[in-house]
């Protein structure tokens, strides 16, 4: 599973850009996946994708 976070807010009065894709390139695989975004997000950030369901490599 992976998740995702950033800011959704204008910082220093300035707007968040505008996101079209995001390429994902999952664990052994040297391909990415493009995920369609409609969103506008300012320092977006994809921690390490774990195994399981929950996101957290600690809980299955």
């Amino acid at each position: 599973m992976a998740s995702m976070g950033a800011l959704a807010a204008a910082i220093a009065g300035r707007p968040c850009p505008p996101y079209a894709a995001i390429l994902v390139t999952p664990p052994n695989e040297t391909h990415s996946v493009r995920i369609p975004s409609n969103y506008s997000l300012c320092y977006p950030e994809i921690p390490p994708i774990v195994p399981g369901t929950t996101g957290d490599a600690n809980v299955p």
